[in-house]
């Protein structure tokens, strides 16, 4: 081994030989860095359309649950089922409604002004006339 250190034209050649392999791999990581640093804006907007994506497809997939949550089955109790109403769950009972969900109109109740009424008139000249009785203390009905 001694042999080999004292020959420096030995030495020296191995060293050169070991800084160009050194020079070579250099040069291929240097061109790497280069190619990952172009790439990297095209990878930058990639992900924020990709995280756009995700965000789009959260949103929909949470409208879609909600829709789909009207078509779970209710809990049981005495308004839908035959659940006595003492079984009833006390903190479900806000959500029993028990009067209408109608929101109140302003218009009055019956006929509103202005719609013209349609009333049964008598015939002139009927085909048939029947006497009724009433039944309990058999008078005639004609006079009501």
């Amino acid at each position: 081994m001694e042999e080999k250190l004292h020959d420096i034209p030995f030495v020296l050649s191995a060293l050169y030989k070991e800084l160009n392999s050194l020079r070579n791999k250099y040069s291929l990581v240097a061109k790497q860095k280069k190619t990952l640093f172009k790439e990297l804006p095209f990878k930058d907007s990639l992900l924020a359309l990709k995280e756009q994506e995700i965000k789009r497809l959260t949103r929909e997939n949470l409208k879609l649950e909600k829709k789909l949550s009207c078509f779970e089955l209710p809990v049981k109790n005495s308004c839908n089922s035959s659940i006595p109403a003492s079984k009833n769950p006390i903190a479900k009972t806000s959500i029993l409604h028990t009067r209408s969900l109608r929101k109140k109109s302003n218009l009055s109740t019956g006929g509103q002004p202005g719609h013209q009424g349609h009333t049964l008139e008598r015939y002139p000249d009927p085909d048939v006339v029947q006497n009724h009785v009433c039944d309990q203390s058999r008078h005639d009905l004609k006079d009501f």
